[in-house]
């Protein structure tokens, strides 16, 4: 794990840090930890899958993802500016909090643009009634 930024070191602040990942994984992706120094897709059906600790802001190279927990996340696509949105499934992001039985519902932040999410992640998560 390399820290690429600490908080306050300029541009938008928030940490990145860059973990080995599956070459499947692409930027705008929610992840977990899953191994040493190793990410994957966090999903809000998998309780395993949780607490997502970031969203991929770029691929530094195939198998390395550079995660950030927190500041703006640009050059994504379709969201809306002041829509909270949480964990969905398979790495992607909802606007509807999940509600079916079982289901983790995690805040990862808020819509700035509609190309960009400010990350106000909390790794506190709550699971639904099984």
């Amino acid at each position: 794990m390399v820290v690429i930024k600490p908080p306050g070191a300029g541009g938008d602040a928030g940490t990145e840090v860059a973990y080995s990942c599956a070459t499947i994984i692409q930027k705008g992706d929610l992840v977990y930890i899953s191994g040493n120094d190793t990410v994957d897709k966090a999903d809000n059906t998998n309780l395993l899958t949780v607490p997502c600790i970031g969203m991929v802001d770029r691929k530094q190279s195939p198998t390395i993802c550079i995660v950030k927990n927190a500041g703006e996340i640009s050059g994504l696509s379709g969201i809306i500016p002041g829509q909270k949105y949480f964990v969905g499934t398979n790495g992607d992001i909802t606007t509807t909090p999940p509600s079916a039985d079982g289901t983790i519902v995690q805040i990862i932040g808020v819509g700035v643009k509609s190309d960009t999410i400010l990350m106000t992640l909390s790794y506190n998560f709550v699971q639904n009634k099984l």
